[in-house]
């Protein structure tokens, strides 16, 4: 069926070389990906609808950290330090976003840190902002982070 969402199969491979190996299978609607030293973090969804998880790298236990996250596009996830952030979409995909963070381990609930608008479809981090752009867009904008330190 064509309106099922697609499966996917996260692997790995040692940046010396050498064999690549499947850390996490049949991750279904897959939209954005990242990873630190602890964990596999990902938010897949369907339809406008996700959710994020985490994988431990040491366990391989999973764990979801929110649900009924309102996404559409890709590259919309980042980790960094003690914290998880992401670009989300409550009034749909042309309506404001908000900038939502929480600790990485989960424990807390999500928190807004910014309901900008024109929609981004980008979020990138460095150590002390985080930042959101729009392609086709000449600015970015940018607002402190490091909540969860």
């Amino acid at each position: 069926d064509g309106d099922e969402p697609q499966s996917a199969d996260v692997l790995a491979t040692p940046r010396n070389g050498g064999a690549s190996r499947r850390v996490l299978g049949g991750l279904t609607g897959l939209r954005a990906i990242v990873v630190d030293d602890e964990g596999v973090y990902w938010l897949g969804g369907t339809e406008g609808r996700g959710a994020i998880h985490r994988a431990s790298k040491s366990t391989g236990d999973v764990v979801t950290l929110a649900v009924d996250v309102p996404v559409y596009y890709d590259h919309v996830l980042a980790v960094d330090g003690a914290s998880l952030f992401w670009l989300e979409y409550p009034s749909g995909l042309h309506g404001p976003m908000r900038v939502r963070t929480m600790p990485k381990g989960g424990g807390a609930a999500p928190e807004t840190l910014a309901e900008p608008f024109p929609t981004a479809n980008k979020l990138l981090l460095d150590e002390g902002h985080v930042y959101w752009a729009q392609d086709g867009v000449r600015s970015v904008v940018r607002i402190r982070s490091g909540r969860h330190a």
